[in-house]
């Protein structure tokens, strides 16, 4: 009779041998543990060799990049895993959002250091625009309210703990049409929102009129 379960020598539990990862000089042709039993080995060796292991991944991976590269690419082919890549990513980023910041202000930062004058230029570039897009013909009002919008979008930040920018309801260099740096064309909306929009429109509902405060307390 064929033999379809083996006791795991982690967890005492018997299983089936799907349960069990291959191994062709293991009894049955499996591992004596379990996978999540070598899961949570795995896990306490990584969290107790960090540097020697990701020094290893490193080392083989500069002996060997296209197989590792081609590996990828096999595995990001599978919609399968590819999808269990995501959610998993998903959980991680939930679990961890101390740890994700702390990401992306490093990831952040080096970029920025690395690339330094790519930044510089761009900036300058932005400012040279709000200035040619700044009518000549606005009151000492109308400049003060733009100076307002942009105080009252740090206090927004602040109340909500959630960074906001101060953005062009019709961009100062959209694709079939430009705005003005007028105080009618601006809105507060969170610093996410205004990343991904970029130089296109926003929708009416996603505005927020900088002199309502109610839509942000």
């Amino acid at each position: 009779m064929k033999t379809i379960s083996k006791i795991c020598t982690g967890c005492s539990e018997e299983k089936s041998l799907d349960s069990y990862h291959k191994k062709t000089k293991g009894r049955l042709g499996r591992e004596a543990r379990c996978k999540p039993c070598i899961a949570i080995r795995d896990k306490k060796y990584l969290e107790a060799n960090k540097e020697k292991v990701v020094a290893r991944r490193k080392a083989k991976y500069r002996e060997e990049p296209e197989r590792f590269k081609k590996y990828g690419k096999t595995y990001r082919s599978d919609p399968k895993k590819r999808e269990a890549a995501k959610v998993r990513a998903k959980k991680w980023r939930q679990e961890n959002p101390e740890k994700v910041k702390e990401n992306n202000e490093y990831w952040s930062s080096k970029h920025y250091s690395e690339n330094k004058s790519y930044y510089v230029a761009k900036e300058a570039e932005r400012r040279a625009r709000k200035i040619g897009a700044t009518p000549n013909w606005l009151t000492e009002s109308q400049k003060a309210r733009i100076r307002n919008i942009y105080t009252v979008c740090k206090k927004v930040s602040q109340v909500t703990g959630k960074p906001h920018h101060v953005d062009h309801v019709i961009p100062l260099k959209g694709e079939n049409i430009c705005g003005l740096h007028v105080p009618w064309n601006l809105a507060i909306i969170p610093a996410a929102m205004n990343l991904k929009k970029g130089n296109s429109m926003l929708e009416a509902k996603d505005v927020k009129d900088p002199k309502r405060k109610r839509d942000w307390e």
